[in-house]
């Protein structure tokens, strides 16, 4: 099992070979493709997805093969100089530009969950291919990377 633990702003990037069930995570903090150390990806879209899928096809993966599910983009709720609470989207172009960079690969969205309000941790479980989202003391599968089902439709 591959965990991200207090998701908000950021975005988890989770990969799975539906044949040799490898599996691949990373928690996207920049969408910037200007990357200060390439040598250590792992912050920025371009660098994570393609540190990610190197690694991957090293355990056995094929690119080509590979699906995909992004969660994150949350809200930050910040405090007013006049007592207001107002939603502030900080980095909210990490998904899309998470997006943008799997369809330059070629590589299918089977599962999304971006937006909301609330911390949120993911896990990618291997065996199965269940993605799991737990948020607010609820945990419920996003979608299943190995048989192509979402929640909505298993349900």
């Amino acid at each position: 099992m591959l965990t991200c633990v207090g998701l908000r702003t950021g975005a988890c990037l989770c990969l799975y070979d539906p044949i040799t069930h490898v599996a691949g995570m990373a928690h996207v903090t920049h969408s910037d493709l200007e990357e200060l150390s390439p040598t250590r990806p792992g912050k920025y879209v371009a660098s994570s997805l393609e540190g990610l899928t190197v690694a991957m096809e090293r355990a056995g993966a094929v690119r080509s093969r590979l699906r995909a599910a992004i969660v994150g983009g949350a809200e930050v709720s910040v405090h007013s100089a006049d007592n207001r609470d107002d939603a502030l989207v900080v980095e909210s172009g990490i998904c899309r530009a998470l997006e943008l960079e799997l369809m330059r690969m070629g590589l299918n969205i089977y599962g999304a969950e971006i937006g909301g309000s609330a911390d949120r941790s993911v896990v990618l479980e291997a065996a199965s291919g269940n993605v799991r989202i737990r948020a607010a003391g609820e945990d419920r599968i996003l979608c299943n990377l190995r048989y192509f089902a979402s929640h909505a439709a298993a349900a």
